[in-house]
């Protein structure tokens, strides 16, 4: 089975179509590139459900409008894929495509299958005497591709049901129901001159028409139409030849490259119809024809070149004629006669050559946003900051304005009042009906103005670049639309009062009621985002340009979505194939589209003005009935049927749908939904080639839903269901379940039973550890017991210790402090006498003993008593001065001053005696290392803190200890070694900073020494 999806392309062929032509067409090929399996395309028809057929020299091929498939040996059970007839059952519709092998194909409803009861007789070919007599032969229609290699006796023409016509060379005769009915003497030279049209039987010779009929020849004249102004008629130069398409009971005449329909005429007579001209039938091997009269469109099959389709354009592009012209239009103004007028002075019509103002060409460059004709029939336009006054033929002058704004927009209500848009600036009013009178500025508040409308005599709808606003005239009140704000108006349409269209710049188009302001719904390629302009025609559609094509959508069906009664309208889209040189159309500009008196609607566009009528043709939708046209299960096709049951093995179904469409592609909306117990629906699209894809579905019922939508109206869809049964697999089965839950219930018993088991062994194991651990605790608390009589022997060990030192130790050092102090006054001499010398030496050392003694003491107790630290409120200076009095005396032998830089009322929070102990430890190892220097104190504070600076240019301290000093860490001295080194001051220093909730750090003074900070958080 092949399957192809369409890819049309314009194929260049030699039409020379004159300037508006009305015989335009769009023309595609269809060749083995892009769909065919071969080119030759020997006779084709349309079936019933309207699919087109074809007979190739490989298998018969269906067509749908956008994708091939092929029903040739590979598909169908064929000896020969070549075919070489195709016929039309008048009793059934069905078309029987025949073989060279004189196999029977037979083709219904979009399905070919092989034909069990064969096709209407052929007539009998005698191969006795001479290949290629035939003693009668079934007429197929014209031209006969095989009338050079036959020899015919009889010719056989089907009527109709059981009625046909045998032809010889002296007779016609009419048989019904296999009798000769009807008999007459006629002399037929030529065969191939006869043809049924509407169910009679004519003969064509010279352009003469002869109607046989009831046994009777009646000759009718000559063809009449639009044949008889063809030159080559005229002329008699050249011979029409007969295109008679037999299945579609169609005929066509065609002389020279100028092709004509036929149809039944006035008095029995045939007239003619233009289809075509300038496309050369010769060259391109046309076999046979058929016309879509609903849709005009012409399907033409060659021998050697494929299909080509031919499809009559809706629309026709005006264009300036000139050279040098871009050919870009926005405003226009429609004239009488189905004229045009367009800013840059160019008057263009239908069938109408163009003519150029020079008036308005001398004034205007790039602006071509508005122009308007007032109701004195004089016409206005703008070019940038100037304003013109044409008479009615726009050959004269009449007035020009000159604003200090660019003019953008021009509008006149029913009073006659021009209004005048401004960029970026208010607008102006001018009364058309006071030749005197003067612009003037109105509105202020609304500025950027896109387009006006009128409502009623007071009500005036104003767009611009940031929403929509309506003024009333008469009171000056302006009132805004909500939803609107922000957003880029294009262009207003009244439909009537309470009923006004809005056109958006990327935000859509909106419905405004009076009351509620609705947003319609894009297409699905949101290319209505960029709505410029809608227009209505005289049977109740809106046509609507936008940067992507022009859409056409039915009023009703759009009323109804804001009303809530219809779930989603449709557009139906026209591209450039249908006549347009862009789908790109101008927008922002007023007006923003004409409709002319002779009913055509003109367009702006990038690229010329696009004229069509409504009117003159039929909305090509896609209201044909949807077939599931072949289901494949792995690759391979499965037979159709209603329900569909599937292994449990499969790995990806497809399932390929279609339905006859040769309009537009983007206007087929093919979507599915696939459904289990009831849920709701989730639309998605089909594929390009019209299949969908399904893999890894759970077992169950679903139902796959094919949706279409088929046109204009309410509930206007078409929706086609299949049921897909995918079996249970074993493990789903309720004999698996069954067996799963006894295996469950089984093991479940016998888990028990292990673990059971399991516990007991471990409650034995259990017991055994707690009698061990038992044992061990009884143990562990004996020693406990003895370890809390040894501690409570240590602590009053400490105890006396603490009294000892106090009363043995500190007491004597403090009167040998007193009774050196004595000796060194009472020694006589000079300061550096010996024995002067050693008196002082004994009393420093144990003035020093002493207070370390104290401070050790008060450390122990502070740590040994468990007791909270009290803290207050204290002078810090005062603490300070004290303590500098035990050592200024000791500093100045050491040629040291110590210096307090503290403020008198300076309070600090904290223990008084224990920061007493700091300082002093501090002030004491600063001593010890400054020799005929300065130790300054001072503090500093700010919000959170207070800091207690210690600062000496001694001989400093090394790296290692300024950074354990900075360390959070208290009792690391140990285990660096820095108790051998320093003693146990810094220790007891840092450890009662950070019992006082402070930290201490430790740097280097600029000019040397150290400086050595207390920093405590204020507290509340």
């Amino acid at each position: 089975m092949k399957i192809a999806v369409l890819v049309a392309f314009i194929f260049v062929v030699p039409i020379h179509l004159i300037a508006h032509d009305t015989l335009q067409y769009t023309v595609r090929q269809y060749t083995d590139e892009n769909g065919l399996p071969q080119n030759s395309v020997k006779s084709i028809a349309f079936d019933r459900s309207g699919f087109l057929w074809m007979i190739t020299e490989n298998g018969v091929v269906r067509f749908d409008g956008q994708n091939f498939r092929s029903f040739n040996k590979n598909v169908l059970p064929l000896t020969s894929s070549r075919m070489s007839w195709l016929i039309s059952d008048f009793n059934t519709g069905n078309l029987y495509g025949v073989t060279e092998k004189d196999q029977v194909i037979c083709m219904q409803n979009g399905q070919a299958y092989m034909s069990d009861h064969g096709a209407p007789p052929l007539g009998t070919m005698n191969f006795g005497t001479q290949a290629g007599y035939y003693q009668l032969y079934n007429a197929l229609g014209l031209p006969n591709i095989y009338a050079s290699l036959i020899t015919i006796d009889k010719y056989k023409i089907n009527a109709g049901g059981d009625s046909y016509y045998i032809l010889s060379k002296d007779s016609i005769n009419y048989y019904k129901d296999g009798l000769i009915s009807i008999g007459m003497a006629f002399r037929s030279e030529d065969y191939s001159n006869y043809f049924m049209l509407g169910n009679r039987l004519y003969q064509l010779r010279d352009l003469k028409v002869t109607l046989i009929e009831n046994g009777k020849a009646q000759a009718t004249g000559e063809v009449q139409g639009s044949i008889r102004w063809q030159a080559g008629v005229v002329n008699r130069k050249v011979q029409p030849k007969i295109f008679w398409n037999a299945s579609a009971g169609q005929a066509f005449l065609l002389v020279g490259d100028w092709l004509y329909l036929l149809k039944p005429g006035a008095r029995n007579g045939l007239t003619t119809e233009l289809l075509l001209k300038g496309f050369d039938f010769e060259s391109n091997r046309i076999l046979s024809v058929f016309y879509d009269t609903r849709n005009r469109r012409l399907f033409m099959g060659s021998h050697t070149r494929g299909l080509f389709v031919f499809t009559r354009k809706a629309f026709h592009t005006l264009r300036s004629g000139e050279n040098d012209a871009d050919d870009v239009y926005y405003a226009q103004l429609g004239l009488s006669n189905g004229r045009v007028l367009t800013p840059q002075g160019v008057m263009m019509g239908l069938h109408k050559r163009n003519e150029l103002l020079p008036e308005f060409r001398k004034r205007m460059e790039e602006d071509r946003s508005s122009i308007l004709m007032d109701h004195r029939k004089n016409i206005w336009v703008k070019h940038r900051f100037m304003l013109y006054r044409f008479d009615s033929t726009g050959r004269k002058l009449l007035k020009e304005y000159r604003f200090p704004y660019h003019v953008s927009m021009l509008y006149e209500d029913q009073h006659g009042t021009l209004f005048i848009g401004m960029k970026a600036f208010s607008a102006w009013k001018l009364n058309l009906k006071d030749e005197n009178a003067k612009p003037v500025e109105v509105f202020p508040q609304i500025k950027d103005i896109c387009y006006f409308q009128e409502e009623g005599p007071d009500n005036l709808w104003i767009g611009t670049s940031t929403g929509l606003y309506n003024v009333n005239k008469r009171t000056g009140e302006v009132d805004s639309i909500p939803g609107l704000a922000g957003k880029y108006i294009r262009s207003l349409y009244l439909r009537q009062n309470n009923e006004l269209w809005i056109t958006t710049h990327e935000d859509g188009y909106f419905l405004y009621n009076g009351t509620k302001l609705i947003k319609l719904p894009l297409d699905k390629g949101n290319y209505l985002a960029s709505s410029h302009c809608i227009l209505e025609d005289g049977r109740g559609f809106f046509w609507i340009t936008t940067n992507k094509g022009l859409f056409q959508a039915s009023r009703q069906d759009l009323l109804d979505y804001a009303d809530g009664k219809l779930p989603n309208p449709y557009y139906l889209y026209y591209d450039k194939y249908t006549g347009f040189l862009t789908n790109e159309f101008n927008g922002g500009c007023q007006p923003c589209a004409v409709k002319l008196d002779n009913g055509y609607f003109s367009l702006p566009s990038l690229n010329g003005l696009v004229v069509g009528n409504p009117l003159d043709f039929v909305p090509e939708v896609p209201d044909a009935r949807l077939f599931i046209d072949r289901i494949e299960v792995d690759g391979e096709t499965m037979a159709h049927a209603d329900t569909l049951f599937f292994d449990k093995s499969f790995d990806f179904i497809r399932i390929f749908i279609t339905t006859p469409y040769f309009g537009n592609p983007y206007n087929r909306q093919l979507d599915f939904a696939l459904i289990k117990d009831d849920n709701a629906a989730t639309w998605l699209p089909l594929d390009a080639d019209g299949s969908i894809k399904l893999s890894a579905l759970a077992s169950g019922t679903y139902e796959i839903r094919f949706r279409k939508a088929n046109g204009f109206g309410g509930n206007n869809r078409m929706v086609k269901s299949l049921l897909v049964v995918v079996p249970l697999a074993f493990y789903e089965t309720a004999w698996f379940r069954a067996l799963v839950i006894f295996c469950i219930i089984a093991g479940f018993f016998l888990y028990m039973r292990i673990k059971f088991r399991y516990i007991r062994k471990k409650n034995t194991q259990l017991e055994q550890k707690i009698d061990e651990r038992t044992q061990a605790l009884k143990a562990t608390l004996t020693e406990l017991q003895q370890s809390e009589d040894i501690l409570r022997r240590q602590t009053r060990m400490q105890q006396r210790l603490i009294t000892a030192i106090t009363h043995d130790i500190k007491t004597p050092l403090k009167y040998l402090t007193s009774a050196a102090r004595r000796l060194y006054d009472k020694t006589e001499g000079e300061r550096g006498d010996e024995g002067k010398r050693t008196a002082h030496l004994i009393y420093e050392s144990g003035y020093r003993m002493y207070h370390l003694t104290d401070n050790l003491l008060q450390y122990i107790k502070l740590n040994s008593s468990g007791i909270d630290i009290v803290m207050d409120n204290f002078c810090l200076n005062e603490l300070v001065e004290n303590r500098l009095q035990i050592f200024n005396e000791i500093a100045a032998e050491q040629n040291t001053k110590i210096l307090s830089n503290i403020l008198p009322g300076t309070y600090i929070r904290s223990n008084r005696h224990l920061l007493g102990i700091v300082i002093h430890n501090l002030i004491d190892n600063a001593v010890k290392a400054t020799f005929n220097g300065v130790i300054t104190i001072s503090a500093r504070e700010n919000d959170a803190e207070l800091s207690i600076l210690m600062e000496d240019n001694g001989f400093g301290m090394n790296r290692e200890m300024q950074h354990w000093c900075n360390e959070e860490n208290v009792y690391g001295a140990a285990e660096k070694g820095f108790t051998s080194r320093t003693g146990l001051g810094l220790i007891i220093v840092k450890d009662l900073v950070t019992q006082m909730k402070g930290r201490i750090h430790v740097s280097d003074a600029e000019d040397g020494g150290t400086v050595v900070e207390l920093i405590f958080r204020k507290q509340q």
